[in-house]
């Protein structure tokens, strides 16, 4: 792989992109920006220049889509979020050459931004891993709020079931003796 086609670490394409043609291409943030706009492959390719096959290559080889088994999930927030922070490097770079100092210094914020997140979430969910090993199961005080609040809901719902069990097996019991 060429110096100037080098993927970023952090980066949603996989490591067959070596040898795509779009992937080493100047054009590679035009084709990435119309296919999130779902652009017909044929418009994509009249604009870069690259094959249609070229770019389908590239959309099914390159560009990993997000797992849909996660929807929803902290997966998949985090997949868009290191997508947001690809586009960010690739927008800070197209705008540093073209000499666009207010768009690249705003790319730059965003992939700082983006990476302050990662950095938090990380950072959120190494102290949740730490608060649950902490937490004694006889003593609530030692409980992170989270598990608080989860098992008061818990024992809740279940008071909850044996009220309404003990409520329908009194009417069933009574309807019983009256029809007996």
């Amino acid at each position: 792989m060429s110096a100037h086609a080098q993927i970023p670490p952090e980066s949603n394409l996989s490591a067959s992109c070596e040898d795509c043609l779009v992937c080493i291409s100047p054009a590679r943030g035009v084709v990435a920006s119309m296919n999130e706009l779902r652009a017909p492959l044929h418009d994509i390719a009249t604009s870069t220049g690259i094959a249609v096959k070229e770019i389908e290559k590239h959309l099914s080889a390159c560009v990993l889509a997000p797992d849909p088994a996660n929807d929803g999930t902290t997966v998949v927030s985090d997949q868009e979020l290191t997508a947001l922070i690809d586009h960010a490097v690739e927008t800070f770079h197209t705008a540093t050459l073209q000499n666009n100092l207010v768009a690249s210094t705003a790319a730059l914020s965003v992939r700082l931004r983006g990476l302050a997140e990662k950095s938090r979430r990380a950072q959120a969910r190494s102290e949740q891993k730490t608060d649950f090993e902490n937490a004694d199961p006889r003593r609530p005080d030692t409980w992170p709020p989270s598990l608080r609040k989860f098992v008061q809901v818990f024992c809740d719902g279940l008071i909850e079931q044996a009220t309404e069990h003990k409520v329908s097996g009194r009417k069933s019991r009574a309807k019983g003796q009256v029809s007996a």
